[in-house]
């Protein structure tokens, strides 16, 4: 364990699986202390341990689970509440979010309402709510190289993290110089939400062509990109974005 992030409490939203649960692990190896905010506590591969049971049984700092439903206020509220316990929110990390909800043709307006409010309500009240408790420290977006370029096969999806790009523009202007706020861009990250469906066996030689570094991206990749942004040595970086996508959106 490095001591990078030592004194330091994160919130990550979606901090149980994927993505979100790859940084929660990263961010206490660095020494955070970590609440892990989501729907439910255990991982959607059912062979592993929750998050926050491994950070509290292998690794020094401390964690906590709290069952958050992003698009109600109080949730999200009540987890930076239990992020005060452990010293006081430092980094938000705003990562909960779902996929495409289908064809651009046929998508009800429920549907949009629903993942709207997911993927872009819940990071405007997720940065809201931790902009009032964070004394000086950072906001990290979790976008999508879709909402830097659009995506023939998610509108929904791209339209959605092109907004939390420009939310994060513009709360860097709002909240700075106190609370730096940037966007992370993943491409192509192997998760078991995205196994079988953006990338399968079908598909899977053509989408690693397309990458300059050779190789389809992990959670762990896009952790350590967070660990960065959450720490010190990005003390001058804010209103960024953050490509994590192999070299592949600049060399298409």
């Amino acid at each position: 364990m490095s001591h990078l992030l030592d004194g330091k409490t994160a919130v990550v939203t979606g901090g149980a699986s994927g993505i979100g649960r790859g940084i929660s692990l990263e961010l206490a190896d660095h020494g955070a202390n970590v609440v892990v905010a989501d729907l439910r506590p255990d991982p959607r591969v059912h062979d592993l341990a929750p998050t926050h049971e491994v950070i509290e049984d292998e690794m020094a700092p401390e964690a906590r689970y709290v069952e958050t439903d992003v698009t109600a206020y109080d949730d999200v509220a009540n987890a930076v509440d239990v992020a005060d316990g452990l010293g006081g929110i430092d980094v938000m990390v705003n990562n909960a979010g779902i996929g495409d909800p289908g064809n651009f043709m046929e998508v009800t307006p429920g549907e949009l309402d629903e993942n709207l409010a997911i993927n872009i309500k819940g990071f405007y009240f997720g940065s809201q709510v931790a902009a009032k408790h964070i004394d000086e420290g950072s906001i990290i977006n979790m976008s999508s190289i879709a909402g830097l370029r659009g995506h023939h096969k998610g509108v929904t999806y791209a339209m959605a993290k092109g907004a939390v790009k420009i939310l994060t523009n513009s709360l860097a202007a709002t909240l700075g110089p106190d609370i730096r706020v940037n966007s992370i861009h993943p491409g192509a990250i192997e998760t078991e939400l995205s196994k079988g469906v953006t990338i399968t066996e079908e598909n899977r030689e053509e989408t690693i062509e397309g990458i300059p570094r050779g190789r389809i991206g992990t959670p762990e990749d896009v952790a350590g990109a967070a660990v960065f942004l959450a720490s010190d040595l990005a003390d001058y970086v804010t209103s960024h974005a953050l490509l994590v996508d192999g070299g592949k959106l600049n060399s298409a």
